[in-house]
């Protein structure tokens, strides 16, 4: 069984020995029990699959730990209605982050695009299938909370692919004290400019009825926008991508340049590549070396 402790733990821990020699040392000179805090240090972290509910519904959170020291720790988002083992199984993502000494972290989405809440417009199969808050408060709170991860100013990144690249980006905005670094592939950045796209309109509504969830707070675009992003950013995208068109790449990077020009992002295109993890795993080592950089 692997045993990787936290460094928020070690503190803990040297904290604690470190109180109870003052307390010896103080009861022998005046006999008395001084009023010393007490500290609880956190569990160690091992491989551990867990359960968080929403709307009734239990989702597995996966925790991959490496064999030696720790590095960092990733947030790992998978697409529309992907398994959270599809990442391992189909990419070398898991053997490649693992060695380096990242922890990896999968929740459990579904048929979730990342949005912030559901409405009365969404499909109802559909609501019971994970918003971007429940990850944010539910899942992650309960990371920092039950096992020391995704501390604020830790070595914290977020990566994604094809929806779940649309919530990497989102994620980063959202917690820029938590996350150092996010990489999205194949993302999806800006549903008004493709009003005709079932799987908006099966969450927001029509465009035309509902425009301020197209380009309002549920829009990544606009989100960047209204926020800085604090984060390294790499993105990544197939010219050959018949799923999620190369437009939102494009007009994202044309966005980034003319908006945001201090923001340091990376960008990687491949006019070959396809929306599938033929082009996934090759980007591993690429958005592997970018943490590292950054």
């Amino acid at each position: 069984m692997k045993f990787i402790c936290t460094i928020p733990a070690i503190l803990l821990i040297l904290l604690t020995a470190c109180s109870e020699d003052e307390n010896k040392s103080s009861d022998q000179e005046d006999g008395t029990q001084g009023d010393v805090s007490q500290f609880e240090a956190k569990p160690m972290v091992t491989d551990t699959l867990f359960k968080v509910a929403f709307a009734d519904t239990e989702y597995d959170v996966e925790i991959k730990t490496p064999d030696g020291i720790v590095n960092g720790v990733i947030l790992v988002l998978q697409g529309w209605n992907f398994t959270i083992t599809d990442w391992c199984e189909k990419t070398k993502l898991c053997e490649e982050a693992l060695s380096k000494g990242y922890i990896l972290v999968f929740p459990e989405m579904g048929k979730s695009i990342y949005s912030e809440e559901h409405y009365e417009e969404t499909i109802l199969e559909w609501k019971k299938y994970p918003t971007r808050k429940w990850l944010r408060d539910s899942v992650i709170g309960k990371l920092q909370a039950d096992y020391g991860l995704f501390e604020e100013e830790g070595n914290n990144y977020v990566m994604g692919l094809s929806t779940g690249g649309r919530g990497a980006l989102l994620l980063a905005l959202d917690l820029p004290g938590i996350f150092s670094g996010c990489a999205t592939l194949s993302g999806d950045y800006d549903q008004f400019m493709f009003p005709n796209d079932n799987l908006y309109i099966g969450y927001f509504g029509k465009m035309k009825a509902f425009e301020k969830r197209w380009q309002g707070f549920e829009n990544p675009r606009q989100i960047m926008l209204a926020k800085n992003l604090h984060v390294p950013l790499y993105m990544g995208h197939g010219m050959m991508d018949d799923v999620v068109p190369y437009k939102h790449f494009t007009l994202m990077k044309e966005f980034i340049e003319f908006t945001k020009p201090d923001v340091k992002v990376e960008y990687h295109t491949d006019t070959t590549a396809q929306h599938d993890y033929t082009y996934w795993s090759s980007e591993v080592a690429n958005v592997l070396d970018f943490f590292e950089k950054n």
